[in-house]
């Protein structure tokens, strides 16, 4: 999938599923969609909620 197009569907994600280095897995929800219009000059940074065990 070419790189624009992974921006914009992380920028609409409102769900999904987080996997760390060390293999630990954890769903998420992201509560506003709009929240990346925020992040610093070539960065991009969304809010993600979860619940569970670390990391979240």
């Amino acid at each position: 999938m070419p790189a624009n197009q992974q921006l914009a569907e992380l920028m609409n994600l409102s769900q999904g599923r987080l996997k760390l280095q060390d293999e630990r897995k954890g769903k998420f929800v992201r509560p506003a969609v709009g929240d990346w219009l925020g992040s610093p000059q070539g960065s991009f940074r969304i809010k993600v909620v979860g619940s569970g065990d670390k990391p979240f």
